[in-house]
């Protein structure tokens, strides 16, 4: 199936999918973002989606009619159905197991399979709003988006929606969240989901969030562990890459680490953190100098020294 998936998958689906990369979808995003502050830039607004239990409400009725859309043989969907229908599941209580019981719908977390499956039922959102935006004319797309026919960046669950901040356009998406969660199960959580409207728009807000009955976001927000800005990042926004290595320097403090141990995790563990966010932005020098300071005193004290 792994082999099959970039055929079948829209490239604004990144999870999971041989030779797509998650900070093609941060770079994007971002992209989008930028100018959010200015008045004089046209309205437009994005939808950070969460979807309540993602993995755990999948119905299978609907799953199996995916795979069979998808055009996978009837012998292989027989193998999917047999493996995600017949687990038994156990509660564990005081540390023993009591009893098995069926389960009626959801993937299974840790199966190898499940991700695949899980973005096959992701990409059918994507084809409900697309056939529900060519069949309106007035639709609009997010302003940077309209050439490229973009609306949705999609890492497995997490899911960012752009379109021009107008009532209808708005309103389109809500009809495909609500009929995708009437087919598959995976209903929108509004309490962790945000409407992010640009400045242009922000005179509208309330009418939009009554549409949706999302929560308002409010730039940064985070993505994929990054937080999405709307103009240069700033060591402000930079706190919580801070926070991580702080956290993992001082995890290790009273571990006895050899300077060749310490050598191996600031490459291995601490430039990988510092080198994710790099991808996505141009980190400010006075982020690069902490960074430097903690590595440094990690090195030769093993301490994470003075934070900022």
């Amino acid at each position: 199936m792994q082999d099959c998936l970039d055929d079948l998958i829209s490239p604004t689906q990144n999870a999971f999918v041989p030779g797509r990369k998650i900070g093609d979808n941060v770079m994007l995003a971002q992209e989008l973002f930028m100018g959010y502050n200015q008045r004089h830039l046209p309205k437009c607004c994005a939808l950070k989606v969460d979807l309540r239990k993602a993995y755990d409400t999948v119905e299978w009725d609907f799953l199996i009619e995916v795979l069979r859309l998808f055009g996978f043989p009837d012998r292989f969907i027989g193998w999917i159905e047999e493996c995600v229908t017949t687990a038994i599941f156990s509660v564990c209580l005081n540390g023993e197991p009591h009893g098995f019981f069926q389960g009626a719908r959801g993937l299974h977390k840790g199966d190898p399979m499940s991700p695949y499956l899980f973005v096959l039922v992701m990409e059918v959102l994507r084809g409900i709003l697309q056939q529900m935006i060519a069949n309106d004319p007035l639709f609009q797309f997010h302003w940077k988006c309209a050439e490229l026919g973009l609306f949705q960046l999609g890492f497995a669950d997490d899911l960012l929606l752009f379109c021009a901040a107008d009532h209808h356009s708005i309103a389109l998406f809500q009809r495909g969240l609500t009929l995708f969660a009437s087919l598959s199960g995976l209903q929108v959580n509004p309490a962790k989901s945000q409407l992010i409207l640009s400045k242009a728009a922000h005179t509208e807000r309330t009418q939009f969030i009554q549409i949706l009955g999302f929560q308002e976001g409010i730039l940064p927000v985070r993505y994929l562990g990054l937080p999405l800005i709307s103009s240069r990042l700033s060591l402000t926004d930079c706190r919580p890459l801070l926070q991580k290595i702080d956290d993992r320097i001082q995890g290790w403090a009273g571990t006895p680490l050899s300077f060749a141990a310490r050598v191996q995790l600031i490459k291995s563990v601490l430039m990988a953190l510092n080198t994710y966010w790099a991808m996505a932005f141009v980190l400010p020098k006075g982020l690069i100098r902490e960074i430097e300071k903690r590595l440094r005193s990690f090195l030769w004290k093993g301490t994470m020294g003075s934070a900022c």
